[in-house]
């Protein structure tokens, strides 16, 4: 949808699937699927500046994953994703050439996001595998990055 300067939307998903998948011992929920998903998403032009303002929030429930400590074949789930980005996209010239100066901000809260568990190859004490989250390799990720056409 637009209005004056800005384009929004949102979108959600909803998947509830069951799959024999790979080497699953019965059909389960690959631990791929989030069972909802959802984005909502702003953007402002500002003409004057020749900017473009951007901001995503971005949600998916938890994913199932292997926990070799529950009996339940992937009955365990990961917490939720939550994830706030904000961009910003100058439109100039360099060198003749038209270009693009963008700069980015993920995850700008630096919410603690969890992808799945791994866990020891070995149990160790009362017989339970010790388990280490799965995260991104960084908080929050800084992007700027310059674009120009050289045709």
């Amino acid at each position: 949808m637009t209005f004056g300067n800005t384009d929004y939307w949102i979108s959600y998903s909803y998947i509830d699937t069951k799959r024999d998948f790979e080497n699953y011992e019965k059909l389960a929920t690959p631990t791929f699927v989030s069972d909802h998903n959802l984005s909502v998403v702003c953007k402002y032009w500002i003409s004057r500046l020749n900017n473009q303002v951007s901001l995503t929030y971005r949600y998916a429930s938890g994913r199932p994953y292997y926990n070799p400590n529950n009996e339940n074949f992937l009955g365990d789930r990961t917490k939720s994703y939550h994830n706030l980005s904000i961009n910003s996209s100058y439109l100039t010239q360099l060198f003749g050439k038209f270009t693009i100066v963008h700069v980015s901000v993920n995850n700008l809260f630096g919410f603690k996001n969890i992808f799945g568990y791994s866990y020891s190859s070995e149990p160790g004490v009362n017989s339970i595998f010790e388990a280490h989250p799965i995260t991104p390799y960084a908080k929050r990720t800084f992007v700027v990055a310059i674009f120009i056409s050289i045709k």
